[in-house]
């Protein structure tokens, strides 16, 4: 394996959930298509994360509906510099920000943030950890 390439949603509603992760995330539309009575997709990119949001479609042949999606709901880890930054966005933006940023035994600094299908994002950054006994501090 070399690296994730992109990762692909199958919203409940495509302009909600364009709308999300374009308006409220800060996504970036890279290609578009569908609309007019089509099935629509998007490909979206932040930094070098790429999402593709699709809406489901049947052509001759295609079996990516039967044989790529099957209902799980994965949580996208979102590594990121400046997570106060992101929260602070994030809350202005009004989008719903599932924790206050906490501090993980495993080194991180993280937040989540659940999308309108219920996919959840944690956007985190590296923490220096100190462990005395048995909690887990920041530096300051």
């Amino acid at each position: 394996m070399q690296t994730i390439d992109h990762i692909f949603i199958a919203p409940e509603n495509f302009n909600e959930s364009l709308n999300f992760y374009t308006n409220g995330l800060g996504f970036d539309i890279i290609n578009s298509w569908g609309g007019n009575s089509q099935p629509q997709g998007a490909l979206l990119r932040l930094g070098r994360v790429e999402i593709v949001l699709a809406e489901q479609h049947q052509h001759a042949g295609d079996t990516s509906w039967i044989n790529g999606v099957n209902g799980h709901h994965p949580t996208i880890h979102i590594k990121c510099e400046k997570i106060d930054d992101y929260v602070a966005e994030f809350k202005k933006r009004g989008l719903p920000v599932e924790m206050n940023i906490e501090t993980t035994h495993w080194g991180v600094r993280w937040i989540v943030v659940r999308d309108p299908d219920d996919n959840l994002f944690a956007f985190f950054e590296q923490a220096e950890v100190l462990k005395d006994k048995d909690c887990v501090t920041t530096k300051p």
